[in-house]
């Protein structure tokens, strides 16, 4: 074992610090200005012991920390996490030749995801549920998870009777449940066909969970009714596999920056509008077009739309392989986007080429989101503000918000009548 100074955090959230020969080393479950001792094959050690711990360590709330991949920092206080994360922001955001002020985090309860996935198997007879190991691809059985709403929490031995009646021998399976306003939607993935024996077995276990809807493989297998989710007046039928943000009050936090920026904007364009998480209470104030590649999404969107009456109009469309461009923008002043990961470059660089006055841009990932941010700054956009959001407490992920505007954009004619 060896003596070392934690000097900071790495992206994945494991502490840095310098070997013997001051190359880094990654140290899971540490905090900047720690001594601790570490052992393994470098760069990435393991914690033997905390030497000397930092005023901003805390007892983890999960016993399964140490071992389950899930979680980062529970070691860790919430006001360190979310000062963290915000440097983070500021640190792609600067690496992006942009020096800019970013707020400070908003935080969430633990207790308040909404939608998991976990690995199923069968062990002994019993079927377990639970996550990868840290750094590696063994798997941590566990028995609760802390970072769960309390309904997904009490549903996990409801989710393991029904597995129990699809997993037969070593199989494996990935088991995804979403809380919906009416109740919980379950989605599992085989590593093979099941046959009908092994369905009917599992629609009788359905009737005896507290399940609103089972899929096996994107097919729906068994349901009492309809997930649904309600997006500010908006009643939304979730579609089997649709993304969701994963922490209401989250969503809520990034509806309120993105709804207030756009506030004025009579014609919005929400870009990558998934099931119209921000396309249906925009729609309070604007004319909403939204644009989404994911057919059952859009066509959700569009019965919800329908039946609710909204000033939004609906497209099924692939943005970064057929972006919007500037002709089809001139009916907009506000733009609303939530790409994926990677970012919109494609569709940023036609919006560079547009006088569009305001843009909402949600990310989960700062790095591409600063990269974007980048070059409409360069375009003639300024930052209004940077805020980030600590929607996965406990992990490294952060999701951002950046509103910009154009000052002195003109007015552009409505293709709205």
């Amino acid at each position: 074992m060896t003596d070392f100074t934690i000097d900071a955090l790495g992206t994945l959230g494991h502490g840095i610090a310098k070997d013997a020969r001051g190359h880094p080393a990654y140290i899971p479950r540490t905090i900047p200005g720690e001594r601790v001792e570490a052992s393994g094959e470098a760069p990435h050690l393991d914690l033997d012991a905390v030497l000397e711990p930092s005023p901003d360590r805390i007892d983890p709330i999960c016993p399964h920390f140490e071992r389950c991949g899930g979680c980062t920092f529970q070691h860790m206080s919430l006001t360190a996490q979310r000062a963290w994360k915000r440097s983070e922001v500021e640190r792609a955001f600067a690496k992006a030749g942009l020096k800019v002020e970013v707020a400070e985090t908003i935080g969430n309860a633990p207790n308040s995801r909404r939608r998991v996935t976990m690995t199923a198997w069968r062990e002994g007879g019993a079927i377990k549920l639970g996550y990868s190991e840290q750094g590696s691809t063994d798997r941590v059985p566990i028995q609760s998870c802390p970072i769960l709403v309390p309904e997904l929490g009490a549903a996990l031995g409801p989710l393991q009777s029904v597995l129990a009646t699809v997993l037969q021998g070593n199989a494996e399976a990935r088991a995804h449940m979403t809380a919906a306003d009416n109740g919980i939607d379950v989605g599992i993935e085989t590593s093979g066909e099941a046959n009908e024996d092994t369905m009917a077995a599992m629609v009788r276990a359905f009737a005896r969970s507290p399940f609103l809807r089972i899929s096996v493989d994107g097919e729906v297998a068994a349901a009492r009714e309809h997930p649904i989710i309600s997006f500010q007046g908006a009643t939304v039928e979730l579609p089997t596999g649709a993304f969701l943000q994963a922490v209401k009050s989250a969503e809520d936090a990034m509806l309120d920056l993105a709804s207030r920026h756009l506030k004025k904007s009579k014609r919005v364009a929400d870009l990558f509008s998934g099931l119209g998480t921000f396309t249906f209470p925009l729609s309070a104030n604007s004319k909403v077009h939204a644009v989404e590649s994911d057919v059952a999404a859009v066509k959700a969107l569009h019965y919800a739309q329908r039946d609710g009456g909204k000033a939004v109009t609906s497209e099924i469309r692939d943005l970064i392989e057929l972006p919007l461009m500037p002709k089809e923008l001139e009916a907009y002043d506000g733009v609303c986007l939530d790409p994926p990961r990677a970012g919109a470059a494609e569709q940023i660089a036609e919006i560079a080429r547009t006088d569009i006055r305001r843009i909402a841009y949600i990310s989960c990932n700062p790095v591409t989101q600063a990269r974007d941010v980048a070059v409409l700054v360069k375009a003639g956009w300024s930052i209004a503000s940077i805020t980030p959001v600590d929607q996965f407490v406990f992990s490294p992920h952060i999701e951002s918000v950046a509103l910009l505007e154009k000052l002195g954009a003109p007015k552009k004619r409505s293709i709205f009548r």
